[in-house]
């Protein structure tokens, strides 16, 4: 016969936010029971996969693996063979370089090191003078990517934007 297997999405049908729905444990526990295949997938980020599969184990009080855990950034994980050795813009909240680190990504720039470095592509904004302005001096990145939710939508989509152009090199 033929055997099957389930994509099953977080939010909403196990949590309302943080709360736990009523049907979520028992639901979870009949597929687990019966040996039934299953992933959660969730358009959420900006954490990993270990990490979200702790917490909703924790929540659920049933055992989810890492490798169950489907997120909006997952796919990028293959990425990392590509461009570990590349420069690569990462884009999202500030657990964002973490997940890219753990991927993989060896040589990440984040629009704040390239605001500081070039003050220029987002004039209307002080820079935070924080980052390590060596980094960027003049950067080839080979990819950018949207790990989750920008911390400064105008900034991260202007310097993005900049990216894609190929104006952050300084050859501009």
């Amino acid at each position: 016969g033929r055997r099957i297997g389930l994509a099953l999405d977080i939010d909403g049908v196990f949590l309302r936010g943080s709360r736990v729905l009523d049907t979520a444990i028992n639901s979870l526990k009949r597929i687990q029971q019966a040996n039934i295949p299953h992933v959660f997938v969730t358009n959420g980020g900006g954490i990993t996969e270990e990490m979200k599969a702790k917490d909703l184990s924790d929540k659920l009080k049933l055992p989810i693996l890492p490798s169950q855990i489907l997120l909006s950034h997952t796919p990028m994980k293959k990425l990392a063979k590509q461009y570990h050795d590349k420069h690569v813009l990462i884009i999202g909240s500030k657990m964002s370089t973490d997940v890219a680190k753990h991927y993989g990504f060896k040589h990440i720039v984040t629009c704040d090191e390239i605001h500081s470095h070039s003050p220029e592509v987002f004039p209307g904004k002080e820079p935070n003078n924080n980052n390590n302005n060596n980094l960027v001096k003049e950067l080839d990145i080979a990819a950018a990517l949207i790990i989750y939710d920008p911390m400064d939508w105008a900034l991260e989509m202007q310097i993005l934007s900049d990216v894609l152009l190929g104006h952050t090199n300084n050859s501009n």
